[in-house]
């Protein structure tokens, strides 16, 4: 998975385009795949050059870093602290709905396909 970690044009194959990338997690055994653990997905942005878009990139950032934040907020209880009765904070909603958007939900053909190219 170069693409996600190095500032290379890998992609430029997708050159201009929004491409959905599925990565499976698996175990094996014998050097074969055993147990899927996850099958993740993520939509990414790539640029003229086929590099990922580096603001689409510092949106998905931002969401992961928004995410951290809830979920230290939830350990801690201080997301039930309510400042006004009048007053709604959305902006979880808002990141929650982004984070949706850059992660969309595997298609069953598409999860089958994987899991027939891990078990033949």
């Amino acid at each position: 998975m170069d693409f996600g970690f190095v500032m290379s044009p890998t992609l430029k194959l997708y050159a201009d385009q929004i491409i959905n990338v599925a990565v499976a997690t698996y175990s094996l055994k014998n050097r074969k795949p055993d147990q899927v653990i996850a099958i993740d997905t993520m939509r990414l942005k790539v640029d003229e050059n086929g590099m990922c878009d580096s603001d689409y990139m510092n949106e998905y950032n931002r969401l992961v870093v928004n995410r951290i934040r809830v979920w230290s907020s939830a350990s801690n209880n201080n997301d039930n602290k309510v400042t006004s009765k009048n007053i709604v904070d959305a902006t979880s909603r808002f990141n929650q709905k982004g984070w949706q958007a850059l992660h969309p939900k595997l298609p069953g053909p598409i999860h089958k396909q994987i899991l027939d190219i891990l078990f033949p």
